[in-house]
């Protein structure tokens, strides 16, 4: 049987070759990379950088390595900022980078969940919905959070996950 991790934190388990070995050693086949380093000073996924104006750009440099390696193996999720000026090219180029697959929206901080409730994803959400991109979104504790307001678009399918 095969055996599908999804939105782990692969990053953590040490080089590429360790976490594929570990992966060999407990029957696990491909995984969903999910590119976690730690935060920054301002609660921000890394790793990334700052826009002129803001907006914080992530980067998946060793989930990239991976999907380029393995690309059997591994593919990522990735996370982009709603106020990128690029916004609907980063969301457009999950459908065209090879491995890419989904955008995972995370608000984290009070003010984000705050923001997330009344409505400010929704131009993440459009861009999905227009490029056809399925999207994860983590609430923890807060699943209440999803309602029409928050996520003004159609959800085709619902499901619960975890990460690593």
């Amino acid at each position: 049987m095969d055996i599908v991790d999804a939105q782990v934190h692969f990053n953590l388990l040490g080089t590429l070759d360790a976490g594929v070995a570990a992966m060999d050693a407990v029957g696990v086949s491909a995984l969903l990379y999910d590119e976690y380093w730690a935060f920054d000073a301002k609660s921000r996924i890394l790793p990334g950088y700052e826009l002129p104006g803001g907006a914080f750009r992530q980067v998946f440099p060793l989930a990239e390595e991976a999907a380029l390696r393995y690309p059997e193996r591994f593919a990522y999720l990735v996370r982009f900022d709603r106020r990128d000026p690029d916004l609907d090219a980063l969301v457009g180029s999950i459908r065209t980078v090879p491995q890419r697959k989904a955008l995972r929206v995370v608000p984290w901080t009070p003010e984000g969940f705050e923001q997330f409730a009344e409505g400010a994803d929704a131009p993440l959400f459009a861009a999905a919905q227009r490029h056809r991109v399925p999207v994860f979104v983590l609430l923890p504790g807060r699943t209440r959070l999803l309602h029409p307001t928050s996520m003004p678009f159609r959800m085709s399918r619902s499901s619960s996950t975890t990460a690593a």
